[in-house]
Order: C-alpha cells, then sequence, then structure tokens
C-alpha cells in the first residue's frame, strides 16, 4: 500500500501543472515559492492553465512574473488566456504596461 501511495504521489508531484493545483497556489503562505510552479504554468501547452495562472499572478500580486506575462501576450493565441494575461498585466504593471494591454485587447 505504502508503495502505491509513493509512487502516485511521485507521479503527481511531477506531472506537468493542472488547473486545480494552480489554483491553490492563491492561498499558498510562502510567496518566494510561487515563482516557479507559476512560471511553469504561463508556459503550460495548456490554454486554461495558463489562464488560471495569470489570475494567480494578478490576485497576488507578483510583480516578478510580469516580464514572463509580457512574452506570453505576444505570442498567445487563446482567447482565455490572453484576457487573463491582460488583467493580469493592466493591473500590476507600469503605464507602458496598460498601453501595450490595451493595445492586445483591442486586437
Amino acid at each position: 500500500m505504502r508503495l502505491a501511495f509513493l509512487l502516485l504521489f511521485t507521479a503527481t508531484a511531477f506531472a506537468d501543472p493542472t488547473t486545480y493545483s494552480i489554483a491553490t497556489l492563491v492561498n499558498a503562505k510562502d510567496e518566494a515559492a510561487l515563482t516557479e510552479p507559476l512560471t511553469a504554468a504561463l508556459q503550460s501547452s495548456t490554454p486554461l492553465v495558463r489562464a488560471t495562472a495569470a489570475r494567480v499572478v494578478a490576485v497576488r500580486g507578483l510583480t516578478a512574473l510580469l516580464p514572463l506575462l509580457r512574452e506570453r501576450i505576444a505570442v498567445e493565441s487563446d482567447a482565455t488566456a490572453a484576457r487573463e494575461e491582460i488583467r493580469a498585466l493592466a493591473l500590476l504593471g507600469s503605464a507602458e504596461d496598460i498601453e501595450m494591454a490595451a493595445k492586445t485587447s483591442a486586437h
């Protein structure tokens, strides 16, 4: 039984991020521990994971991830993910970021 649990835990710990696993980060106490999983989630091939990560970045005010958000917005192909990335950039970024978000959202 322990071996089965260990195998399940190991597979889950190293799996691609899920929407749920990223959403639960909004309540994480250690802000420094958020950067790595949110970076991976913002680069996920799953649009809903990217959108969820961008929302968590916005809610938690993680300005350290603004450079990655700028990169993602430039290449984002999914409307839902783009909306959340633009929202995070507009809430956390500079005046230039707000201008970029407005231009991007107009397309």
